[in-house]
């Protein structure tokens, strides 16, 4: 799924979520899996970093939400 994550998230998050927009990206493009799912793993999976990193909640969110926006844009 050849999409820009890396300067996407560089750009407009952090570097460090790109695979949070892959994530997304690849979630859109499959549908496999809800989102609300996803979306409670990736808060299970970060909760220890969320308590001294917070602001990486907010990031992994609009990561997954730009990684879905994305897949759209470039295969819709």
């Amino acid at each position: 799924l050849p999409i820009p994550a890396t300067s996407t998230a560089s750009q407009k998050l952090d570097p460090k979520v790109f695979n949070i927009v892959l994530l997304g990206a690849i979630l859109a493009e499959t549908g496999l899996i809800k989102d609300k799912f996803i979306e409670n793993e990736i808060d299970k999976n970060f909760t220890e970093k969320y308590k001294t990193k917070p602001q990486f909640k907010h990031l992994n969110k609009k990561a997954f939400e730009l990684g879905k926006k994305l897949a759209k844009e470039v295969y819709r």
